[in-house]
């Protein structure tokens, strides 16, 4: 976990003085910078033929209805601990643009 997006810590750095659009550029940096290496490092696994490692980063979807179709893919919720749905690449993608307005 990246302290910067844990709650608490956000909380003090403003009671410090630090604003929100600071946070936020931080949150991108970090952000950008942890999915790029879980990006490489599945590349990676995938690279060294390690198939069965892959399965550490990834997170599940089920169907839920008997009739739709589950799905497996990339997790990110580690850098989203209070997501209760399971945090994907479009995800991340759509938090890393709005952070990115206010740079």
């Amino acid at each position: 976990m990246i302290k910067i997006f844990d709650k608490e810590t956000q909380k003090y750095l403003r009671s410090c003085g630090v604003s929100q659009k600071e946070i936020d550029n931080i949150k991108f940096t970090e952000l950008k910078k942890a999915v790029l290496i879980k990006l490489n490092t599945v590349r990676t696994l995938i690279n060294n033929d390690e198939f069965n490692e892959v399965d550490k980063h990834t997170g599940h979807s089920p169907a839920g209805d008997d009739m739709g179709c589950e799905n497996d893919y990339i997790s990110f919720d580690e850098f989203f601990p209070e997501s209760t749905e399971g945090t994907d690449i479009l995800n991340v993608c759509s938090t890393l643009a709005n952070y990115k307005q206010y740079k």
